[in-house]
């Protein structure tokens, strides 16, 4: 008995002293392969190096996963379907003769969200594990961007202005019985995007087009109604986290400060007055949730097969406290900014690279794997022919 209280005691202080024994959950990374050829898609699972494959369907072009429930697309040349997989079990939930889209959420506090686009309008539905909560009927030429955590729906919606279509912000109250489309009170520009939400969902992050070309960003306070500028003349070519210049849910504004449409340009980061700037360039940097890694793509000195001038990408990664950059060579072309994902604790990080004419296998595209308690970066799926097209993760398997 003295020595199991001595052995508990023993456990209990190495607890305490060394933090990083702690069990950390078990992380699954979930992609879908997709052949275009054959329009059939398999979802796998890969668990610590060990795969299963979850589902094979025709048609199967994505899936998403939230409060541990699973939900996936198909779609053939004459109807979508939504289905969610629960217990082994696909239970549909809608099939509709139109397109049907996810608008999947930047934060776990938003709604998933399916866009149903038709020929005059588009409708969204809002979708929970009971099935679709809501369905509200969108005006033509009205494209739903992004939902934020205080369920504040942004839309783009382009205007004639003079000779020109400019494309203009407007905002929707999902939480009203009967939601309007609101313009906010942002001054005149010749063109607005939106780019994303805050992680509080009270403000949100916005490009304008200047007159002489040029694009500023903008912040957007959604209590009080007033916009402020962030950056004059930032323009990015090829875009952040979600295409675009990003607020991301560590609080970082990230963004890159290039005035020639390159595909590789200088990255900043900026938080609270502070702000990091990479020290090498590069293009669809990725932010760790705990704010303390960026990965992105950086240029390598392999060239592009067709005679191009721009370089192929390797994974770059900079690491915020130490303000230091490492490269990690790839057999491939790293520069999606879709198909990438970190893991919930930030110790993973997966992505995509685009495999060009290998003679021995074919082109395609890679799955790879970089693990940051090892350093360590290693390819985990491969199949010539078939695109990976969706990648998300999970610290418990989805019921």
């Amino acid at each position: 008995m003295l020595l199991r209280w001595v052995s508990l005691l023993l456990l209990f202080f190495a607890f305490l002293i060394f933090p990083s024994c702690s069990f950390q959950p078990q992380e699954t990374l979930y992609f879908l392969s997709f052949s275009r050829l054959e329009n059939q898609g398999e979802i796998f699972k890969e668990t610590e190096g060990k795969r299963e494959r979850v589902l094979e369907k025709p048609g199967l072009v994505d899936f998403f996963i939230k409060d541990a429930s699973f939900y996936f697309l198909t779609r053939t040349p004459f109807k979508s379907e939504l289905y969610s997989l629960k217990d082994g079990r696909e239970e549909l939930i809608k099939e509709s003769f139109q397109t049907m889209l996810f608008l999947k959420p930047s934060f776990p506090e938003a709604p998933l969200a399916i866009r149903e686009i038709g020929k005059e309008r588009e409708t969204l539905n809002l979708i929970s594990s009971r099935g679709i909560e809501k369905s509200l009927l969108l005006p033509k030429g009205a494209l739903p961007l992004s939902i934020s955590p205080k369920n504040q729906l942004a839309l783009r919606i382009w205007e004639n202005s003079g000779k020109a279509r400019v494309a203009k912000i407007y905002l929707m109250d999902l939480n009203e019985p009967s939601p309007s489309i609101v313009r906010p009170l942002l001054s005149d520009g010749p063109s607005e995007e939106f780019l994303s939400w805050s992680p509080m969902g009270g403000e949100f992050l916005f490009q304008r087009k200047s007159p002489s070309g040029g694009y500023s960003l903008y912040i957007y306070n959604v209590h009080n109604r007033r916009e402020e500028i962030f950056r004059e003349n930032a323009f990015s070519f090829q875009g952040a986290l979600s295409g675009g210049e990003s607020w991301s849910a560590s609080g970082h504004l990230i963004f890159s400060q290039s005035p020639k449409r390159e595909v590789f340009s200088p990255i900043i980061l900026f938080k609270e007055g502070t702000e990091w700037e990479v020290d090498v360039i590069g293009a669809s940097p990725y932010l760790s949730p705990d704010g303390e890694v960026l990965a992105f793509a950086t240029p390598s000195n392999r060239i592009r097969p067709g005679g191009g001038t721009t370089p192929q990408a390797d994974l770059g990664l900079f690491f915020l406290k130490e303000k230091r950059t490492i490269t990690l060579p790839i057999d491939g072309d790293f520069l999606s900014p879709i198909s990438a994902s970190w893991s919930n604790s930030s110790w993973n990080f997966a992505f995509v690279a685009y495999v060009w004419n290998k003679e021995e296998r074919g082109s395609g595209f890679k799955l790879y794997l970089y693990q940051r308690k090892s350093s360590s970066l290693k390819e985990i799926f491969y199949s010539p022919g078939k695109e990976v097209l969706t990648l998300a993760w999970t610290s418990g398997a989805p019921r």
